[in-house]
């Protein structure tokens, strides 16, 4: 009987996605016998989470780009695999198949799984090189993964000659099937009992399109005008994702606030200002004349908002505004600092900068205000008091967001196979996609007319997700359909299983001619 094959699994950092896919795929082949051993930046929720699962955890320090410390990550690769002396190396995305390829050169059969092209995220003489590389490292590759059939295709057509195989991705589906249902899930996370609920899930940055899905969110609440969106990831385009929230919220719906983070006590109010639909100075819904401080939202409301550097701020008869956050962000107390600039007319449009307070707004309010004032609950959300849209930063878990969910969109420009749609329709939740690689591949047959929509298309992307929550008798079917598709084909144990028969054929094969022997 032949001892279980030892796997050594190079993992790119920052990327939530793979990370839980690499992260039930080891649990999978340690279910399965094989030694299993995961190179990760050290301290990350892989790492912690791969050992909870039984795999062997290697801190590998390495960025997420390409750059000039490429060749001391390559090297401590070539040293781990001295150590491990894996049967195969098995390298996930773009940066770690770039370095795990230099450090091994075809001395350990090396599989080389992309979750996306890297040359799809770059343009001009980038998107050439990246190409390139691809077509270059392929001759140390002993297989390359594909997570999709069209993932294939485009390796292809790029011009990448290699051995493949197509292994769709699997998920965990029991930890998805069972928990709490919708309400105790929005409970649990202070979320409106019934407003309609749309949930992103995914890192933050170009290619998942979360600002393509910004831009579709006011045709969404012209329709649904109660909707809520909450964003679930943290990433390098979150301040733009921001601004370009709050200026959308400019343009209508009311003023929006409580939307920048914290910086050294300050918080940008950018084009936010007082509320505009509720009395002659253009604020809002606070209980006493001049605003109580927090109590009831913290506006600065009434005919009063009197004198600007008396910790009030608004002239009379102009507006209400902003306080000096000391309090709760919004109403100042009388005597206090000058509070952080009015509003430079009755409409609101512009207000200044709350200063000297502790404002750590993360989400656009809509309705409620925010509770930062004494007595007023925590400081830095609130989810029940009306935000249309909610910034969430990165999750451990994204399980309880699906559940609270009535719709889960992934409005990507590019992917191999998204993993957020799958777990959200193991949880029975409906899911609306951009037609790029994968998703026709992983909705059920029949979804596409309702769930696939062009990538880059707000006016799309906002008719067909105000469209599905008008319907939600359409909703339940879609999400019972999806889980059962889920159930039957998308389940993590038998990706490990296909996994696992590739590593056996890879490493029973005769090997590559070439072979280049690894500095030291």
């Amino acid at each position: 009987m032949r001892p279980p094959l030892t796997a050594l699994h190079v993992v790119q950092p920052g990327d939530g996605g793979v990370a839980r896919v690499v992260t039930d795929v080891v649990g999978a082949q340690v279910d399965l016998g094989m030694r299993v051993a995961v190179a990760c930046p050290p301290g990350t929720p892989l790492a912690v989470a791969a050992g909870a699962r039984g795999a062997e955890v290697h801190p590998w320090r390495a960025g997420r780009e390409p750059g000039p410390r490429l060749v001391v990550e390559s090297r401590r690769i070539a040293e781990l695999v001295e150590l491990v002396r894996p049967d195969l190396v098995h390298a996930h995305s773009a940066k770690a198949g770039l370095a795990a390829r230099i450090a091994v050169r075809g001395r350990v059969p090396t599989v080389y799984q992309p979750h996306a092209w890297s040359f799809e995220a770059v343009d001009g003489v980038t998107g050439a090189l990246a190409r390139r590389w691809e077509r270059w490292a392929a001759r140390w590759t002993d297989r390359v993964i594909c997570v999709s059939e069209a993932e294939r295709r485009r390796g292809e057509y790029a011009g990448v000659r290699a051995s493949w195989s197509v292994v769709h991705n699997g998920v965990d589906t029991a930890r998805f099937t069972t928990g709490p249902d919708r309400a105790a899930a929005r409970a649990a996370l202070g979320l409106p009992a019934s407003a309609p609920l749309v949930v992103c899930v995914g890192r933050l940055c170009r290619q998942k399109g979360q600002d393509t899905l910004l831009a579709a969110w006011p045709a969404v609440l012209a329709r649904v005008p109660h909707a809520r969106l909450v964003l679930v990831g943290d990433g390098p385009a979150a301040d733009s994702l921001r601004a370009a929230a709050g200026r959308i919220a400019a343009g209508g719906n009311g003023a929006w606030v409580g939307f920048g983070r914290a910086a050294a006590g300050r918080e940008a109010a950018g084009r936010a200002g007082a509320w505009r639909d509720s009395g002659p100075v253009g604020a809002g819904r606070a209980a006493s004349p001049a605003g109580a401080s927090g109590a009831a939202g913290g506006w600065a409301a009434g005919p009063v908002g009197v004198g600007r550097d008396s910790g009030w701020v608004g002239a009379p008869g102009v507006a209400g505004g902003w306080g000096d956050g000391r309090v709760g962000g919004w109403v100042g107390e009388p005597g206090g600092r000058r509070g952080g600039g009015g509003l430079d007319g009755p409409d609101g449009r512009l207000g200044d900068e709350s200063r000297d307070g502790a404002v750590r707004g993360r989400h656009l309010a809509r309705g409620g205000g925010r509770r930062d004032g004494p007595g007023a609950g925590r400081g830095d959300e609130a989810l029940d008091g009306g935000p249309s849209v909610t910034f969430v930063g990165a999750v451990a878990d994204p399980a309880p967001w699906y559940r609270a969910a009535d719709l889960v969109v992934q409005p990507s420009r590019w992917e191999g196979m998204a993993l957020a749609p799958l777990e959200a329709m193991a949880g029975g939740r409906p899911v609306l996609l951009t037609d790029v690689d994968g998703a026709r591949e992983s909705l059920p047959p029949g979804h596409e007319a309702h769930c696939l929509v062009r990538p880059d298309d707000p006016a799309a992307l906002g008719a067909a997700l105000a469209g599905l929550l008008q319907r939600p008798t359409l909703r339940e079917a879609l999400g019972r359909q999806a889980q059962r598709h889920v159930l039957r084909r998308f389940d993590v144990r038998r990706a490990g299983v296909a996994i696992a028969d590739v590593y056996r054929e890879v490493t029973a094969a005769p090997r590559h001619e070439l072979r280049e022997p690894i500095s030291q």
